[in-house]
């Protein structure tokens, strides 16, 4: 095993810097029977020429601490000692240090290194821990760094040796996200150093303001020693003030910077050099976030960095570490002892105070500093306490593996030789260990660790990641927010600022604010702000960033965490022009997501204190999206903090949606899933199939009623004739093709003289002209939904004169709390679904404001509806600023509480004891979901139907929500727009009955006003039969040529009739066609094809002859092209009669008697033309006879579609063996 681990290390050295030569590792600063190698920068550069005091400051730490150790004889009679390898802020030189320790140790059985302390950057740390936990367990090292702060330095699989005492950067990324939030800045440059660190930090912050109000404007990579102060004033000149920007983009007054103490030094320069220049004095000082090298500043350029911000680790100053620091700097005998014992330190010293040890007679010899000269220069870091601690970790392991190999003390050869204790020995020594340091380190007992009420003694523990873990986790803060101000009694120079604490955070409490009263913030004049007012990156007023409009990613998914979860689907925003992208925000949605919220809020009781979560999703109002998002919840999560949370198996159903596409949408992913969706707005009829949609409910009436509801009312007025306008949409289409059916009844006999279809897309104008040309029908029916009505509705009250048309419209016209602004459209009659709003919901509603953290939506709601900006907007351009009194507050006249809230607030309801129930039932426990819950659904969706509730709140009796197929029964309620537009109500149909007061209508709109007769125009003549008289005889007459016609008429149809009779005597081919579309059920989508939608007029025509109309048979062709032939392979398709383009091929086919479902048919190929007489229909040879199928459905050809012989191919039907006289008619003629 030793031979092998030796081949390995010759083949290390082989590959990587064998041109060292290996002459002894480290500088000895603190002699020992074992040594810890400190591997870290010790100097500021590559030159390796200036000390860098902070570190000079760690190793003094790690040395007096080490030291103390073994004065109170901690391991056992083993000395600590301490060696020293400057890799001078160099991953190569970092490299080569470890290398050449891994060779030493290769070269000898016996080896005297028991850890790495080190470095304090994090790629060098990534560059040492690499190549040593690469090692075979012999020679595998443990590392401990006080001061390498990357995230991306937790991976284990890379990482396996590495441990740190000082918090990761994500820690402090969190931190800086909340107080962002907190702050309330929108805007912020980002700039930093492009090492592990920075780009650590970057990336970090970056991913987590995703899906947040916070816009990255510029970004900013400073390569390490590649920059000046002119470079970076370049950088605040772009990237801040904005002075070069092509684009009229505002200017940006945060900065936030991950760097190293010397980019903030060249960045604080930099802005005092640009506040003393006059071509860009007049730019406001932007405001500053630091990283925690910041902590070096104290008290530095005061005009630039007082008001700053600075991150850092719970900074602890260690006050005997402290004592003996400033003694070894100020005090003569101590300076020339600690000079002489650490060069480093004599190097560090000479350099500060510009001096030279050598020659105590030279004027230029080193004096000890002055107390104000060790403050200035060597202050000590905030890094230090962790620099002991890692020298206390470190101590830990090796007492803890020499109590074992050497149990009589002492250094043992068992201890020292690495096959019978391997260095990995260590690494395993810390697992899963609490570290007291209060406890375990013997007589070393510093105060800052002891236990201070309310917290306890300071306890470490690293439990299988290289994150130290404060134990318990709740009682110290893992990191500190700290102002740079002003204060005469904290700050130890007056005139000088000074670090004064403002946060603390901790993972399980986040950010504690209770002490940001503590901040101050300056003005350019140096007036003083006081927390909140303080300066806040955000868009200047009378700007606007089309940059961070761009860029600003609203959340798509509202997530409040439970231990159960209802899913809502809102439409918070409208379809956007893009696919698959949003559009603005929608009038009326944030109603409907708050109206959830505020049912699960209030209907969690019978859950047993389970706490009952809230994921809502944007829906967009598009099919697409929403399948995407509801796919994506179940296989991923929910997105929360860069990274997916599984929820799938928590989910108790959903809740929506709105459109009935986008619930159709839904309902297709649902229903495969087996969970119950109650909607609690769609309405359309095809969302009544249980064979398709098993586990869907709604809270509303279908659509079917819905459109009875609207022909009734045209009927009370009086209408003959309407028109309709409907969205070409699944809910808009479905309503159109409703009326179709309905208004060819008898109880209706309405005749449609015109339809307009509506899309996002439809020119406005288009609308207007096509409702004109058809004048004569003033009433329009509207099944148009709230989507395409915004796009229209501004333009119909401009261009349509008071009184034009009268609009009856559906429940997606519904309750607009705008109308005020349509004059021009008063008296529209509104058919609604409605419940009443309950008081604690308005309550709920009317506390809202802005800022609320749990609805990021709630904001540009408000702005919308109060048509203002809030300061964090990035659009300042136009408008007026909020006064902050903004709310949901329907008192004020310029919002109301959407229609459909109390529907969405009742569907929770009802799901939510359905749940609880089931759970109860099924898993024993309404605590959690069990597996059984999803085998259950048919048991939830009968304790959901059971569930009643009042339909008014005046009602003392309850009533079911819904009926046995899960359609609600709420039923309809219908208003009156008045001049005001308000909505008035003034009747309802429902399980009760149909009530409409019309002469109260009339208080509305005057029936004067109305036109309900047809008389003359377009539509009238499309509709009914319009005969004429001459002046004055009272005598109906026809011109002569009409007379004619219709004589030649009736010859013909003599003789086409006499040409039938013979066909049928001798070959009785029986015509059947099928439609050229795909056989449809019966949705809302196609009326049923039995009972086809028939105008008026042709429904008189047929019971003048003696037919009912709503009996006769629609006639559908089916055609060569589109049949399914054996040879050809076409697809057969359906098309309704009278639509046959020009020259369309057709087939019918003749059918043997009593065998009309069996192969043999005759069929008739020919061609039919609707418009034209040139028909021809032919049998196809005898051998094309068996390739043909009868359909299921089929219907007869009239006598008016056909004028020309058919030709028969008689002898191919004996041949089959079929008599003449078994032949089947030809029907229908």
């Amino acid at each position: 095993m030793q031979q092998r681990a030796r081949v390995l290390l010759a083949a290390l050295c082989a590959l990587t810097f064998c041109f060292i030569s290996v002459n002894g590792l480290g500088t000895v600063l603190l002699p020992g029977d074992v040594y810890i190698e400190f591997i870290g920068s010790v100097y500021s550069g590559s030159s390796c020429r200036v000390p860098d005091v902070k570190v000079l400051q760690a190793i003094n730490a790690i040395k007096w601490t080490l030291g103390r150790l073994n004065d109170v004889n901690f391991t056992n009679g083993l000395k600590l000692g301490l060696r020293v390898s400057p890799t001078c802020q160099s991953v190569e030189r970092a490299t080569q240090v470890t290398h050449q320790l891994i060779v030493e140790m290769g070269n000898n059985d016996t080896i005297d290194v028991v850890g790495v302390i080190g470095s304090e950057f994090s790629s060098e740390s990534e560059a040492i821990s690499r190549m040593l936990s690469s090692m075979p367990d012999q020679y595998r090292l443990l590392q401990v760094s006080w001061g390498a702060t990357s995230a991306s330095l937790r991976n284990r699989e890379l990482y396996r040796n590495f441990f740190r005492t000082i918090p990761a950067d994500d820690i402090q990324v969190q931190v800086m996200y909340e107080f962002l939030v907190a702050a309330r800045w929108t805007m912020i440059t980002m700039i930093y150093i492009n090492d592990s660190y920075g780009r650590g930090g970057f990336r970090e912050l970056s991913e987590r303001l995703v899906g947040s109000d916070i816009c990255v404007v510029g970004t900013v990579a400073i390569e390490p020693e590649k920059y000046n102060v002119t470079m970076l004033e370049d950088v605040v000149r772009n990237k801040v003030y904005k002075i070069n920007e092509t684009r009229n983009e505002p200017p940006v007054s945060g900065i936030i910077v991950f760097g190293s103490y010397q980019i903030l030094e060249a960045l604080f320069q930099a802005i005092h050099n640009l506040e003393n220049d006059n071509k860009t004095a007049h730019f406001n000082r932007p405001s500053l976030i630091l990283s925690e090298t910041g902590t070096y500043f104290e008290g530095k350029f005061p005009n630039v960095s007082k008001g700053a911000f600075v991150l850092s680790p719970p900074r602890r100053i260690i006050s005997e570490f402290q004592t003996h620091w400033k003694n070894s700097l100020t005090i003569s005998e101590t300076l020339k002892a600690e000079a002489n014992a650490n060069r480093f330190f004599k190097e560090m010293f000479e350099g500060l105070m510009n001096c030279q040890f050598s020659n105590e007679v030279h004027l230029n010899y080193c004096r000890p500093m002055a107390p104000e000269e060790q403050t200035m220069h060597a202050a000590q870091s905030m890094y230090t306490q962790y620099a002991i601690q890692s020298a206390l970790v470190t101590a830990f392991s090796v007492k803890r593996v020499h109590s074992t190999a050497c149990l009589t003390g002492g250094a043992c050869d068992a201890f020292n030789f690495v096959n019978m204790t391997k260095r990995s020995a260590f690494i395993d020594a810390i697992q899963n260990q609490n570290i007291v340091f209060d406890r375990d380190f013997g007589g070393l007992r510093l105060q800052e660790f002891q236990s201070q009420p309310p917290l306890t003694a300071l306890t470490v523990r690293f439990e299988g990641s290289s994150d130290v873990k404060f134990v318990p986790s709740n009682m110290f803060p893992e990191y500190e927010l700290y102002n740079h101000r002003l204060d005469s009694v904290r700050c130890s120079q007056k005139d000088a600022p000074c670090l004064i604490k403002v946060a603390t955070y901790n993972k399980l409490t986040s950010l504690d604010k209770s002490l940001l009263s503590d901040i101050r913030d300056y003005e350019d004049n140096n007036t003083v702000l006081s927390w909140p007012n303080i300066r806040k990156s955000q868009c200047t007023d009378g700007y606007r960033s089309d940059f961070c409009l761009s860029q600003r990613s609203d959340p798509s998914v509202l997530y409040h965490k439970g231990d159960m979860y209802i899913v809502g689907i809102v439409p918070v925003h409208n379809t956007g022009t893009t696919p698959l992208k949003c559009g603005n925000i929608k009038r009326g949605g944030l109603d409907n997501v708050e109206a959830i919220r505020y049912g699960i809020s209030t209907g969690s009781g019978a859950f047993g204190g389970a706490k009952i979560g809230v994921i809502l999703i944007d829906s967009c109002n598009d099919p697409q999206i929403i399948q995407e998002k509801i796919l994506t919840l179940h296989r991923l999560g929910v997105y929360v903090d860069g990274k997916y949370e599984p929820v799938a198996d928590k989910i108790l159903g959903y809740v929506g949606g709105w459109g009935s596409d986008v619930t159709t949408a839904a309902a297709k992913i649902t229903s495969r899933l087996g969970l119950v969706q109650i909607s609690y707005a769609s309405t359309a009829p095809s969302l009544s199939d249980r064979d398709v949609y098993p586990y869907f409910l709604r809270v509303p009436s279908a659509d079917d009623y819905q459109a009875a509801t609207l022909l009734k009312i045209v009927k009370a007025l009086g209408g003959s004739t309407i028109q309709v306008i409907y969205s070409e949409t699944i809910y808009g289409e479905g309503g159109r093709g409703l009326i179709q059916k309905l208004a060819a009844k008898p109880e209706y006999n309405l005749c449609i003289g015109n339809e307009i279809g509506v899309s996002k897309n439809t020119d406005p104008t288009t609308i207007v002209e096509s409702l004109r040309k058809s004048k004569e029908s003033q009433i329009v029916v509207a099944f148009i939904g709230s989507f395409e009505l915004e796009y229209i509705i501004g333009y119909l009250n401009e261009k349509l004169d008071l009184n034009e048309f009268l609009f009856v419209a559906s429940e997606g016209w519904g309750l607009r709390s705008d109308m005020f602004r349509y004059r021009n459209l008063q008296g529209t009659i509104t058919v609604v679904s409605r419940l009443w709003t309950t008081d604690g919901f308005k309550s709920h509603l009317k506390a809202l404001r802005p800022d609320n953290k749990d609805n990021p939506w709630l904001l540009p709601y408000m702005e919308m509806i109060y048509g203002c900006y809030f300061e964090s907007s990035f659009d300042k351009s136009s408008y007026r600023k909020c006064n902050g009194t903004e709310n949901l507050d329907e008192a004020k006249g310029v919002y109301s509480i959407d229609s459909w809230a109390p529907f969405a607030e009742r569907a929770v309801s009802v799901l939510l004891k359905g749940a609880a129930s089931t759970l109860q039932k099924v898993c024993g426990t309404a605590l959690s979901v069990c597996p059984e819950y999803y085998n259950s659904t048919g048991v939830l969706l009968t304790e959901v139907k059971r569930q009643e509730e009042l339909a008014e709140p005046q009602d003392i009796a309850t009533r079911r929500v819904f009926n046995d197929n899960g359609d609600g029964t709420i039923g309809y309620r219908i208003y009156a727009i008045d001049v005001n537009g308000k909505a008035n109500k003034l009747g309802t149909s429902d399980s009760l009955g149909f009530q409409f007061p019309v002469l109260q209508y009339y208080t509305y709109r005057p029936s004067a006003s109305i036109t309900t007769k047809c008389t003359d125009g377009v539509v009238c003549r499309k509709c009914y039969t319009q005969p004429t008289s001459p002046p004055g005889s009272g005598q109906t007459a026809f011109p002569g040529g009409a007379v004619a016609a219709i004589v030649a008429l009736a010859v013909f149809a003599c003789v086409l009739l006499v040409v039938l009779l013979c066909i049928w005597k001798r070959t009785g081919c029986h015509l059947r066609c099928d439609a050229l579309n795909p056989p449809l059920d019966d949705t809302y989508l196609t009326a049923p094809l039995d009972n086809t939608y028939l105008t008026a007029i042709y429904a008189e025509q047929r019971r003048n002859h003696g037919v009912d109309g709503s009996e006769t048979p629609t006639t559908v062709i089916k055609t060569t092209d589109d049949y399914h032939l054996l040879n050809h392979k076409r697809v057969a398709m359906e098309r309704p009669a009278g639509s046959f383009p020009r020259g369309d091929n057709i087939q019918s086919v003749a059918v043997l008697p009593g065998n009309e479902n069996v192969t043999s048919v005759v069929p008739c190929v020919g061609t039919l033309n609707s418009k034209s007489s040139d028909n021809n229909l032919q049998a196809p040879p005898a051998h094309d006879l068996g390739a043909f199928k009868t359909s299921s459905k089929h219907v007869t050809l009239s006598k008016s579609d056909l004028t020309a012989p058919i030709h028969s191919n008689i002898p191919a039907l004996e041949q089959q063996g079929a008599s003449r006289d078994a032949v089947d008619t030809v029907t229908g003629l």
